[in-house]
């Protein structure tokens, strides 16, 4: 099997969605004879931790800065039109994947003119996250074309992934009329093979180190982080004492700065490493209400063994997790105080919590599911899978 892997990430860095792409392309290099990969490029920002496995194609985009918003403003929101169809053409490609809806738009049909069979992986339902993370006029530009671009790619590929269960019945209500039949759960999982350091308990411990990761200057998490800072943070001050919570991510605005402040909450601005500060954690808080797709924070938390705290928006793509209860879910003040006292009293190891993790989310697991979707796939046309 001949795949071309056509994604809108810059593969440079830590993020959420460069996390993601990156497991994807390298298990399917894993399970394809040969993957040619288009991926944006500029200085500064090159190519990291993909498998050397990989034909990659960096593309630029030296458009002008006014035509790339007279671009932006009709849709044409990705560079690769040109090179697309002349790489397609090169090779005797069996499959062409595509790395989110919105580097799908325009391209399938080619794909399709090229008798080459199509999936899109979906990180989220874009409608939902471009939705709380837009401002403005260009804001309500973006949701128009995300919304035509998304419903385009779940039509017209022949098989579209989803990163969480939620998401695939999201899509299957928004275009297909509830039909799930071109829609499967693929989930997220690591990138790489990785040696896991085994945390273990070997006494009691008293759960009172809080811990909340991520991007801080994101506009979802710092919208969410200050409400549940009003809201949520004051039933811990009622609820449990002598705790300590820790908020460390990057580039914190001003305002959340003052709020933890005011708090008298520790708050470490773009640490170097996130390692020491789970580690020194008993309990991982993810307050996120916003957007789509998974939360991959929470990841890192139960990685390192953590039992978590999460809102319910936060906590899909988890249903193994929230239904041992290592994941506790909350959405109002009431829920949220419930879970507080779950999680505390939670007796539950942190190796039990990583072999579970690893069970899930490892890249092993991660290309096994890939390998039970995409080959019956490009096999026979059928459609099997989780």
């Amino acid at each position: 099997m001949k795949v071309l892997f056509v994604t809108h990430h810059y593969l440079h860095g830590n993020g959420g969605g460069v996390f993601a792409s990156r497991a994807y392309i390298n298990a399917f290099a894993e399970i394809a004879e040969h993957i040619t990969l288009l991926y944006p490029y500029k200085d500064g920002m090159e190519i990291e931790m993909v498998s050397p496995k990989v034909d990659d194609v960096p593309v630029r985009d030296d458009r002008a800065s006014i035509r790339k918003l007279f671009c932006f403003l009709c849709g044409d929101l990705h560079r690769y039109y040109d090179i697309f169809e002349h790489v397609l053409a090169k090779a005797n490609y069996d499959l062409v994947v595509f790395d989110n809806s919105r580097v799908s738009f325009g391209l399938i049909d080619v794909a399709h003119r090229y008798n080459k069979r199509v999936i899109t992986i979906h990180h989220n339902c874009e409608l939902e996250y471009v939705r709380d993370n837009s401002r403005g006029l260009l804001g309500l530009v973006n949701l128009y074309w995300t919304k035509r671009q998304e419903r385009e790619a779940v039509l017209k590929s022949d098989l579209n992934l989803t990163i969480t269960r939620q998401d695939l019945d999201t899509f299957a209500r928004l275009y297909l009329n509830g039909n799930a039949d071109k829609l499967r759960y693929l989930g997220c999982f690591e990138y790489e093979r990785s040696v896991v350091t085994r945390l273990k308990d070997f006494a009691p411990v008293e759960k009172k180190r809080f811990v909340i990761t991520g991007n801080l200057s994101a506009t979802q998490t710092e919208k969410a982080l200050l409400e549940w800072l009003d809201t949520y943070y004051p039933i811990m001050n009622n609820t449990i004492s002598g705790f300590k919570l820790v908020i460390a991510g990057k580039n914190p605005g001003e305002r959340l700065r003052r709020a933890c402040a005011a708090k008298h909450i520790e708050l470490i601005p773009s640490p170097i490493s996130m390692t020491p500060i789970l580690e020194e954690a008993d309990i991982y808080i993810c307050p996120i209400n916003l957007g789509g797709g998974l939360k991959l924070r929470i990841m890192d938390g139960l990685k390192h063994g953590l039992p978590v705290i999460a809102h319910k928006n936060a906590a899909r793509g988890y249903d193994e997790f929230v239904q041992s209860g290592v994941v506790s879910v909350y959405d109002t003040p009431a829920t949220f105080a419930e879970c507080l006292g779950n999680i505390v009293n939670l007796n539950v190891m942190k190796d039990t919590v990583q072999d579970e993790y690893q069970r899930l989310f490892s890249f092993e697991a991660g290309v096994e599911r890939m390998k039970s979707i995409v080959l019956p796939f490009m096999m026979n046309g059928s459609i099997t899978g989780v």
